[in-house]
């Protein structure tokens, strides 16, 4: 098989680095192997839709965080004519991150040795990815993104501290913006239905968020529909609860601040003056306004 590979040689810290010989070792076995090294997003994003245009090689591969996956999601979605069909190109992950959200949904293991022994077997099959629809910019997203909270803490968490620290920094970071909690609020409009006014939505295109937490266990990346979470109260005490509940995975039926559905394509917005951020996957990746719309089995990827 002739392989390209995408390394980020810093995900994870030090892990990356750690397990980066033997992974040339494992995928170079009676293969052709290419490899590409690099934490540049901008160098990630380019020799990923390069390798999905000329298809030159029998699979794509992406060792590192959900960040790096995302990107390469992005890269064979703009390479593809039509970003609601699967790629020609199948795609591989080498989970190397802090918390490898895509890596605990589908089942790929966390050691990535043996993640190259899954994708040695090239198994492949077809997931929902989510777009979303930014001005003068589109997005993909594999497991998840929020508005709010979590989306404002993903984007003061300084890249020294999340390095050191892994999903720590994350805590540390939420901790202190809890302190200065003021959220603004926003709104949810499903085709030409009423907007609902929230403070915090998570959009999930699977069942884990953050780790191994759960907002949707019945949630499935191959349903082709999003599991979306509101949380419609401005206070301190709602959005700890709301997280609180995420926690101990009770159910959010019994919160009367919390409101959850189920869509395919709806519109979030704001009227005031402050950029709300959006996080995807993990990284921040824009702000509001954004049309969200789910695109059912649009990625081929090699799986258990």
């Amino acid at each position: 098989m002739r392989i390209k590979l995408i390394i980020n040689p810093f995900s994870g810290g030090k892990k990356a680095k750690k397990y980066l010989p033997k992974i040339k070792e494992i995928l170079s076995k009676n293969n052709i192997l290419d490899i590409s090294e690099t934490n540049d997003i901008i160098q990630i994003e380019k020799i990923a839709f390069q390798t999905a245009s000329q298809k030159n090689y029998d699979m794509l591969v992406v060792g590192g965080g959900d960040g790096t996956l995302n990107i390469a999601i992005k890269a064979i979605k703009t390479a593809s004519p039509s970003p609601k069909r699967p790629n020609d190109i199948p795609l591989g992950f080498i989970p190397l991150g802090i918390t490898n959200v895509f890596a605990l949904e589908t089942g790929i293991p966390q050691n990535p040795l043996a993640a190259c022994e899954i994708i040695l077997k090239a198994k492949t099959k077809e997931l929902d990815i989510g777009k979303i629809s930014m001005p003068g910019k589109t997005c993909y997203f594999i497991s998840m993104a929020g508005i709010g909270f979590d989306a404002e803490v993903t984007q003061r968490v300084h890249p020294k501290l999340k390095n050191m620290l892994g999903a720590k920094a994350f805590i540390l970071q939420g901790i202190y913006d809890f302190i200065k909690y003021n959220p603004a609020p926003f709104y949810i409009q499903q085709d030409n239905g009423t907007p609902e006014k929230c403070f915090l939505a998570i959009v999930c295109n699977a069942k884990h968020y953050g780790g191994k937490f759960t907002f949707f266990p019945q949630a499935s990346i191959s349903d082709g529909i999003l599991d979306i979470c509101l949380l419609k109260n401005k206070h301190r005490r709602a959005l700890l609860s709301f997280f609180f509940n995420l926690v101990i995975k009770q159910s959010y039926s019994k919160d009367k601040n919390i409101v959850s559905f189920q869509a395919k394509k709806f519109k979030i917005y704001h009227s005031g003056e402050k950029p709300i951020p959006i996080q995807i996957d993990g990284d921040v990746g824009g702000n509001l306004p954004a049309e969200f719309e789910v695109y059912p089995k649009a990625l081929k990827m090699i799986l258990p």
